[in-house]
């Protein structure tokens, strides 16, 4: 018995084709008989495999080209004749377009709009049919690694083996496209109802203002939920499943697609290649999802999940929300969080003087560049914390998420009473950096600031001499510091706000360690900083809490 051949004829590339020729040529091809050309590469085939074959079928994937209705209606009246000279033969299946929304639809119809080499009323290809034959190739693939053509003396055997065990039959890779077009026909019915959904536009056709426009989506919409309640919703959910099986194939990166489904539509359509097309493939599932979801009130998987089950929690925990494309505003932090896309800043830092700002804005000037490019922001409290300040913006910090740290000198009684309270009622998610007893001298030796001065003091063009051989007893805080140096210097400088804040700063990037051979708490108060950016959010708040009393970080979560 004689195989049988099925052809699968692409309107638009050979629409184009056949123009080309035209035009070459300068005789009338465009009334191509299909039939006939078809039957005329049978004997090519046979010589191929070896075998008898008889024609089975012939696809035709076109869509009817309705924009031309107003201004070429004799372009559409030649594309109607066409198409029904195809359908009085016996053979051929003719496959176009689905039915459209009255006012044609938005997303994917937009790649398919008349560009201006398509005016002339060209057959337009549908987005969605790169999955059937996606599928197509696929099925084809001999799964022949390329180093196979290393051994060459058994290449041609091992050639003619999986001709004979591997190759699919013909009417097997027919079935996976009758099934992966019927998947698709479905899916461009809806789609004019749900792809604004995907892409967050709209695309008006023809002379209709948005009211009409809407009016006729409705009463399409009436329909289509006809056709999808007379459908069964487990059937479609493998389906479904399916889709979302063949894009993680194609490319499995999920929390990847996640960043770019929730990125702008004009971004997405410039993708190529395999991320391209398995995106592609999630927007067909997730057209068909939210109309069955909507239709049937079922919920089924989002796109970005694939092969693997996901932990109870874990998809709030990395996206903020079990179902991040349902809920896009919610999701979008964490994503930025994830891939270190920044929104914003991710830590905000209180400080309580010019001087504290000086030093950290600098120790992160060579780290990152600058504190807000490592989205770390600096706040300068300018001596003791306002407390309702404070609490405003701390309470701003946990609506968005956002670290907070706060550097404090132990010797400020009224201010380390505000930061306590702060703590206690858990606003707090981050560190307290305690200075004891105050910043310069949690971080610094005497001799060091004094070496620090004078070095100040020579670059203002005095001696450094006179700070270095003065006499330093009794100093002990950063206000006897600076009270002495007053008596002592030359240039009458001070040893206080942001200049002297970022000399603190170069300082201790150049020597990070202490004479003790301790770390300077500047350092590790702006390391643990650091470490904020790269921690989840979620995670370090259930996890630890801010002991008011001693300010170290322990485990066990708030009680908020």
């Amino acid at each position: 018995m004689p195989k049988t051949v099925s052809f699968l004829v692409d309107g638009f590339n050979m629409y184009h084709s056949l123009n080309e020729l035209q035009g070459v040529s300068k005789a009338s091809v465009k009334w191509l008989d299909l039939m006939a050309l078809c039957k005329a590469y049978l004997p090519s085939v046979r010589s191929n495999i070896g075998e008898p074959v008889d024609l089975a079928k012939v696809h035709y994937f076109s869509a009817r080209p309705d924009f031309l209705s107003a201004h070429k209606p004799d372009t559409l009246l030649r594309y109607d004749t066409y198409i029904t000279a195809l359908r009085r033969c016996p053979t051929p299946r003719r496959r176009t377009g689905p039915p459209r929304a009255p006012s044609s639809s938005a997303g994917p119809a937009r790649r398919c709009a008349p560009r201006e080499h398509e005016q002339d009323g060209s057959p337009l290809f549908h987005p969605f049919r790169i999955y059937p034959l996606h599928r197509i190739v696929q099925a084809c693939d001999l799964h022949i690694a390329p180093s196979t053509s290393l051994h060459r003396e058994r290449l041609r055997s091992f050639l003619n083996e999986v001709v004979e065990r591997r190759l699919r039959p013909l009417e097997q890779i027919g079935e996976i496209a009758e099934s992966a077009n019927a998947a698709v026909d479905l899916a461009i019915i809806i789609e004019p109802i749900c792809w604004p959904t995907v892409t967050a536009r709209w695309v008006y056709r023809g002379p209709i203002d948005e009211h009409e426009h809407h009016e006729r989506l409705k009463t399409y919409w009436h329909s289509v939920r006809e056709l999808v309640a007379g459908l069964d919703p487990d059937h479609w959910r493998a389906v479904h499943e399916e889709l979302r099986m063949q894009a993680a194939i194609l490319d499995e990166n999920d929390t990847l697609y996640l960043l770019l489904r929730l990125a702008p539509w004009a971004q997405r359509e410039r993708l190529r290649g395999r991320i391209s097309g398995a995106l592609w493939i999630r927007h067909i599932a997730e057209v068909l999802r939210r109309a069955f979801e909507e239709v049937h009130q079922v919920e089924w998987p989002e796109e970005d999940q694939s092969f693997g089950q996901w932990l109870s929690g874990a998809r709030v925990a990395i996206y903020g929300s079990e179902r991040p494309l349902d809920r896009p505003m919610a999701s979008i932090p964490y994503l930025a969080f994830e891939f270190g896309l920044y929104t914003g800043s991710i830590v905000r830092w209180y400080v309580e003087g010019e001087t504290e700002y000086g030093a950290i804005s600098e120790v992160l000037s060579q780290v990152l560049g600058s504190a807000a490019i490592g989205g770390i922001e600096l706040v300068n409290l300018k001596g003791s914390p306002e407390k309702k300040r404070l609490s405003d913006a701390l309470e701003q910090d946990l609506a968005l998420r956002r670290f907070s740290v706060i550097s404090i000198d132990t010797d400020q009684a009224d201010a380390l009473r505000t930061i306590r309270q702060q703590v206690r009622q858990n606003k707090v998610v981050g560190f307290v950096a305690a200075s004891t007893p105050d910043f310069e001298f949690a971080s610094f030796s005497l001799a060091e600031l004094v070496e620090i001065a004078a070095q100040r003091e020579e670059q203002a063009g005095f001696s450094g001499d006179v700070i270095r051989n003065g006499d330093w007893t009794g100093v002990t805080s950063s206000k006897k510091f600076q009270g002495r140096y007053e008596q002592l210097s030359l240039g009458g400088s001070r040893v206080k706000g942001t200049g002297w804040g970022a000399a603190l700063g170069r300082y201790a990037a150049a020597n990070p360690t202490r004479a003790d051979g301790g770390r300077r708490p500047l350092l590790k108060s702006i390391e643990m900083a650091l470490r904020c950016r790269v921690v989840p959010y979620d995670l370090h708040r259930a996890r630890y809490r801010i002991d008011p009393e001693t300010f170290e970080l322990v485990e066990g979560a708030d009680s908020a």
